[in-house]
């Protein structure tokens, strides 16, 4: 039971934060912290133990976590240049 809502909150974690990428389009964001997720999976499969389902597993996957979005639609829209009617570079 307990290894059923573990796995139930990772998928629905990973399955949040992609949707937020459609919204604020830091899907390398996600990439990154999945990457650093994947990294800090154990090698030995003895490590997969009663410690790291309950402790360390719960504190990985709240690292995969951001901010709820915001209510307001203005924060994720980026500013277009009218001359080129592509988005402006953040970096400018």
């Amino acid at each position: 039971m307990y290894l059923e809502r573990i796995n139930e909150s990772l998928i629905s974690t990973i399955s949040s934060e992609l949707a937020k990428t459609y919204v604020t389009g830091e899907r390398d964001a996600l990439a990154e912290r999945l990457d650093f997720f994947v990294a800090e999976l154990p090698i030995a499969g003895v490590a997969y133990n009663k410690t790291f389902y309950h402790e360390l597993l719960p504190s990985m996957i709240k690292v995969l976590r951001t901010d709820d979005l915001s209510a307001n639609p203005e924060d994720y829209v980026k500013p277009v240049d009218p001359e080129t009617n592509f988005e402006k570079s953040t970096s400018e």
